[in-house]
């Protein structure tokens, strides 16, 4: 018997109006209202269509920079997706939730329920928020140390995965004769008596269809790979290079069999910011339309704070001083995400107008401009390298783009033999053909009862 050929995953990031600063500006744009439900509804509906395998939804618990930067996802994710669960029949619903700024009993409590709402299809992305404006939110005068973070968060994780593993499969045995809902025994206290955290538990949630939430990661550092590598089982990364990208999956997936975890129960799925028309030049001039609304000098602070670096008094037209970039030892978090920033300026001939477009306007993540059969072989290239089990689309403008990804794209793909012609699973377990595992998974598994 053979096996069937290996085949990549494709998420979508969903923000308001896409994942460029300057979307919100674009001519297709206006009309489209974030704070309307049915935006997003239709967003879904379309990678949907596409058999996309999750939606991502990222999230801080501040405004961030300006007042008006609400409009980019004005909801909470997991409500949000709550809703969209009940629109949707099978695509993945992922959203983001901090570690720093959450309990773990609720946190566990809230993605559990979002799980059973959508029969089986939620995941969580756990990150460790180092935004400024969060901790302000949260009675703190600075974010948490980078260190302390990553602690808290291993804990943490640990935690909620204890509780969802605090009901055993079969626990609801409904038998009105004997008076019985849940099966006795079945259901577990965690009993949690940590250095940081302590949860008696049972989480009062039963389990969905898939057994439980599928558990995402996205920090990049050493503290970052060790957390993911203990626990995660979907990895949204930053991907510079094919080659940056190749060794970090290597790097990922031998430090997770180091702890005695499965590499193939892992996929990585790197972000990619996509131009893309039918031709490279309608593509460039999308890109183009999409950057003409922006006041490209207001992009300074924010790209100041992830470049570490004093960009003021340079002529926006002149060439970028990518010498002044401190070491990758110096930054204080989003390690690899500078990382990246720091080898693409470099290597590039940027001015400061577009280091600062590239930085701030639209997206830390890759960007990849051209033709829709261009971009195709460029996953196609990726994923037969082994730099990546899959991608994370980020769409600069929605729905135009993602349209163009999910009717121009997709097909190529398909026509490839690289990606599904239909859903052959309905929970987000199924779609990446991750187990679930039969106890919790890192430094959370000696802890669960026999």
């Amino acid at each position: 018997m053979t096996s069937s050929p290996r085949q990549v995953h494709l998420n979508l990031l969903v923000s308001g109006f896409g994942t460029h600063g300057g979307a919100w500006l674009h001519p297709s744009a206006q009309g489209l209202d974030p704070r309307d439900l049915e935006h997003y509804v239709r967003i879904a509906e379309t990678a949907e269509r596409g058999t996309f395998d999750a939606l991502l939804f990222a999230d801080a618990p501040a405004l961030g920079a300006g007042a008006g930067a609400y409009l980019g996802n004005p909801f909470e994710p997991i409500t949000l997706l709550a809703a969209l669960a009940a629109r949707t029949s099978h695509i993945g619903l992922i959203p983001t939730a901090s570690t720093t700024f959450n309990e773990p009993y609720n946190l566990a409590r809230f993605v559990a329920s979002l799980d059973l709402i959508s029969g089986g299809r939620a995941g969580w992305n756990a990150v460790t928020t180092s935004n400024l404006d969060a901790a302000r939110n949260f009675g703190l005068d600075a974010h948490l140390a980078h260190e302390v973070r990553y602690k808290r968060a291993d804990e943490f994780i640990a935690v909620v995965q204890q509780l969802w593993h605090s009901w055993e499969r079969g626990a609801v045995d409904v038998m009105p004769e004997q008076r019985q809902q849940v099966r006795p025994g079945s259901v577990h206290r965690i009993e949690h008596a940590g250095e940081i955290f302590s949860v008696e538990g049972a989480l009062n949630v039963p389990p969905s269809p898939q057994g439980r939430p599928v558990q995402v990661q996205a920090g990049g550092s050493g503290a970052g790979i060790r957390l993911g590598a203990r626990y995660a089982e979907l990895v949204y990364a930053n991907a510079g290079s094919l080659e940056s990208s190749r060794a970090f999956l290597r790097e990922f997936k031998e430090t997770a069999a180091s702890y005695g975890r499965d590499p193939e129960h892992i996929a990585i799925a790197p972000g990619v910011v996509p131009f893309v028309a039918g031709t490279e030049e309608e593509a460039r001039r999308v890109k183009r339309e999409i950057e003409a609304g922006i006041d490209v000098a207001a992009l300074l602070p924010e790209a100041e704070k992830r470049l570490f670096v004093d960009l003021s008094g340079f002529d926006l037209d002149a060439p970028f001083p990518a010498h002044l970039l401190p070491d990758v030892a110096e930054a204080t978090n989003s390690i690899r995400t500078y990382a990246e920033l720091r080898a693409t300026l470099q290597a590039g001939d940027y001015t400061v107008r577009e280091a600062l477009l590239r930085v701030s306007g639209g997206s830390i993540h890759r960007e990849f401009v051209g033709s829709v059969e261009q971009f195709a072989g460029e996953l196609e290239t990726w994923f037969a390298a082994g730099a990546a089990d899959g991608f994370t689309l980020m769409p600069p403008l929605v729905p135009d783009q993602l349209d163009a990804l999910v009717d121009g794209v997709v097909p190529i793909l398909r026509e490839r033999g690289l990606f599904r012609e239909a859903y052959e699973a309905t929970t987000l377990r199924g779609h990446y053909g991750i187990p679930e595992p039969e106890a919790p998974i890192g430094r959370a598994r000696e802890r669960v009862p026999a």
